[in-house]
């Protein structure tokens, strides 16, 4: 049994239905450049790393455009009396998430934007891993290859673990 073909989204709804689907384009796009951008940085290609930045920032753009035609679809909804602080409530106000093609695309947008959060984490803590890790690398250098002592003035506030120990070179 079929369903019955759904009804020609009008006006605003084919402008949201727009904006949602280059939306997800750009998330997907997004997406592919963050795993190569992971990769790129665990094999350390710093030339390559440089270009993939470059293919970043220029979806970063374009999400920032989306950005502001949400806004501005947003700010002429609310002209016309549609409430709700998002696209998603001011299309749930209006009803037309119940027709199902827009609420399919606003879950998808949704799924994919979790998605990306979680990737941008992962680069994030391999970031601050490698700085850390080279700045470990550096200061070893810097001293020659000795570490520095560590020296505490109150043992019993570091959590149980004793101190370094101060020792007269001259004896």
């Amino acid at each position: 049994m079929e369903r019955p073909a759904s009804p020609p989204l009008t006006g605003f709804q084919r402008e949201i239905e727009t904006l949602l689907t280059d939306l997800i384009a750009v998330q997907r796009q997004l997406s592919e450049v963050q795993t190569v951008k992971k990769q790129v940085l665990i094999a350390r290609e710093l030339e390559r790393l440089e270009k993939v930045q470059q293919v970043e920032r220029q979806h970063q753009q374009r999400l920032s455009q989306l950005l502001s035609t949400r806004q501005h679809l947003m700010d002429n909804l609310k002209r016309t009396g549609v409430v709700g602080n998002s696209l998603y409530q001011q299309c749930h106000h209006q009803g037309w998430l119940q027709e199902g093609r827009l609420a399919a695309l606003f879950r998808e947008a949704r799924q994919l934007g979790m998605e990306l959060r979680q990737q941008s984490w992962s680069l994030w803590t391999l970031a601050q891993k490698a700085s850390r890790y080279y700045t470990a690398a550096l200061e070893l250098i810097a001293q020659g290859g000795n570490q520095q002592p560590t020296y505490e003035q109150n043992p019993q506030n570091s959590g149980g673990s004793p101190g370094g120990a101060l020792l007269d070179a001259s004896i």
